[in-house]
């Protein structure tokens, strides 16, 4: 399946398994680009021992120390301590105070797609 292809078939019966397999090949691949990447980085921080230097964390430690605590609390303090204002916004604006209320009431998911969307910005 090529990209002009996409947009002048539609996926039937009969082509669902090539699609399928069209869909999969692609995934696969770009998961093979960042499974690279990751290697490369873990190499350029922790040499290239870097699976010697994992090895002693376990699989938990290692989600602790890669994506953080997952289910640390939130609150309207602790948000406000970390989540400063800027371009002409205080801390009694009250734009402001609404972020921190929508962040606070986030679920853990909605929480990890905040983070990553903001790691992108920094």
């Amino acid at each position: 399946w090529e990209a002009d292809d996409v947009a002048s078939e539609c996926v039937t019966v009969e082509t669902s398994g090539e699609f399928v397999a069209s869909v999969l090949a692609a995934w696969e691949s770009g998961l093979e680009a960042q499974t690279l990447s990751l290697r490369a980085g873990l190499a350029d921080v922790l040499g290239w021992h870097w699976r010697r230097s994992l090895a002693v964390l376990s699989p938990k430690e290692l989600q602790l120390v890669l994506f953080g605590d997952l289910t640390a609390e939130w609150t309207v303090d602790t948000l406000a301590s970390s989540v400063l204002p800027g371009f002409g916004f205080t801390t009694s604006s009250n734009p402001y105070k609404w972020l921190l209320e929508v962040l606070f009431e986030f679920n853990s998911q909605q929480r990890v797609a905040f983070i990553q969307v903001c790691d992108i910005w920094v």
